[in-house]
């Protein structure tokens, strides 16, 4: 027996017992307007999914007063992961500090070359000055 098996004689009991009752109530459907679709069979899909169980910590693993051994494989393996994140991170930091040390360098020589090249147009514009006068 399906879903839509239980439904329709679910709805068939409901119905026959307002009648056996008196009451002439409405019906679940009558309160809603009718689907163009509704004639469409309606596929259902029974979906499964496969769950490792082994990395997972139960109520003993907490509550003992000795930890046990997949409760010290679990919190190992969640530092490690850590860990590798951590390790990652420090990486790119790493590269990133050599890439602006290297900037910073060449921004010094630049800025070195800038200032003998104002110090060598202040003499130019003072002999050019005081030859004006």
């Amino acid at each position: 027996m399906d879903i839509r098996d239980n439904l329709t004689c679910l709805l068939k009991t409901r119905k026959q017992s307002q009648l056996d009752t008196g009451k002439g109530q409405k019906s679940v459907r009558d309160y809603f307007a009718p689907r163009d679709n509704e004639n469409k069979p309606k596929k259902f899909v029974c979906k499964t999914t496969q769950v490792n169980l082994d990395g997972c910590m139960s109520v003993g693993d907490l509550s003992g007063d000795v930890s046990t051994e997949n409760y010290w494989k679990v919190v190992a393996e969640k530092r490690r992961i850590a860990l590798d994140e951590a390790l990652t991170e420090n990486e790119q930091l790493w590269k990133l500090h050599s890439t602006l040390t290297e900037e910073n360098t060449q921004n010094r020589k630049l800025l070195e070359e800038a200032n003998s090249f104002i110090e060598v147009i202040k003499e130019l514009t003072q002999d050019t000055e005081t030859q004006g006068e």
